[in-house]
């Protein structure tokens, strides 16, 4: 899963949206050789994922083994798939700005990379977990902290 947030490290890919949006740049988006198709990840905000791990403390009653993952497995998912490609373009209508994106193959800068990365999450959600905030309200509340004047060192390198 691809973690989102305020005070987010500025390599990744939601800061880095938003610093080359700002400045009107290209956003590279790993595809697939076509060039057609990009690559899918679940995002989750730094916050659902704190609020799942103490769902699964407190309201569950699996027994947690560090020395056996067999034992309380959960996986913490984001709500939804998204492509990275409207992603981009998700930041930039938040931003009132369009997001300029290429495609770029993968492999030739990122060897081993995949295009999606997914996991089973049907565990945590069949036990009651619900996300207290949702996806889009996530990004949005994320975007906004970083377009703040005092908080745009966090967006930068």
């Amino acid at each position: 899963m691809n973690i989102i947030g305020e005070r987010q490290h500025p390599e990744k890919f939601v800061p880095i949206c938003i610093r080359k949006i700002l400045n009107g740049e290209t956003i590279q988006i790993h595809s697939d050789p076509t060039l057609t198709k990009s690559g899918t990840r679940h995002y989750l905000h730094a916050r659902n994922i704190a609020k799942a791990v103490h769902f699964i403390l407190t309201e569950t009653n699996e027994r947690l083994d560090k020395t056996d993952a067999s034992l309380g497995c959960f996986n913490i998912v984001g709500e939804r798939e998204i492509a990275n490609s409207d992603l981009a373009k998700m930041i930039g209508e938040a931003m009132g700005k369009e997001a300029k994106i290429e495609m770029i193959s993968f492999h030739s800068s990122r060897p081993g990379h995949d295009l999606r990365y997914a996991l089973d999450g049907s565990k945590i959600a069949k036990a009651g977990f619900k996300y207290p905030v949702n996806f889009e309200d996530s990004l949005k509340k994320t975007i906004e902290w970083s377009l703040k004047e005092e908080n745009k060192r966090w967006i930068t390198l």
